[in-house]
């Protein structure tokens, strides 16, 4: 299809809960977001592609962004982050970590814990196509985009996070 871009930049961060505290993820919690097969899915349910543009960062589509010169594409990966207390995997890996509502609450059931997100950038040369790699009944489509992580961080540094986070200080660990 093309040439493989390697990121930019990367940043990965956690994210507290903008309703309440968040309490540690229990080492190896596996999460998903996307929808790898979004393109021949029943529903967009699952569809949780973030593609902008470096110069619009509140701005984001589930389609490819066509940025200006110069401008690098963006993908964003937010996961998960109510978890049901109980499972560290679920079928799918999704029954036991759900999204917030658009307000921050989570789901009857659930606990806030951090909110991992991922945020990619691309140098984009001129009038280059961009797609993602797929399944190839996916078609390279967009909403295909989709990422899969498993917390191995020890406890302690899980706790460091929490903490930093509840604490609503700026830290990096």
């Amino acid at each position: 299809m093309g040439e493989i871009l390697p990121e930019t930049s990367v940043r990965v961060e956690f994210r507290g809960s903008p309703v309440s505290k968040v309490v540690a993820m229990p080492r190896f919690l596996r999460g998903m977001t996307g929808d790898a097969v979004a393109h021949t899915a029943d529903s967009d349910a699952d569809v949780r592609a973030r593609w902008g543009c470096s110069s619009f960062p509140d701005r984001s589509t589930t389609r490819y962004p066509r940025c200006p010169e110069g401008d690098r594409v963006t993908r964003t990966l937010i996961f998960p982050s109510c978890w049901n207390g109980l499972d560290t995997a679920g079928a799918g890996h999704r029954s036991h970590l759900r999204f917030p509502a658009a307000n921050g609450v989570c789901p009857a059931n659930t606990f806030p814990v951090p909110e991992l997100r991922v945020s990619l950038a691309y140098e984009v040369p001129a009038g280059a196509p961009v797609a993602i790699d797929s399944f190839p009944e996916q078609r390279h489509s967009p909403k295909t985009d989709h990422a899969m992580f498993v917390n191995a961080m020890t406890e302690r540094q899980m706790a460091a996070v929490v903490g930093c986070l509840n604490e609503g200080r700026a830290c990096r660990n």
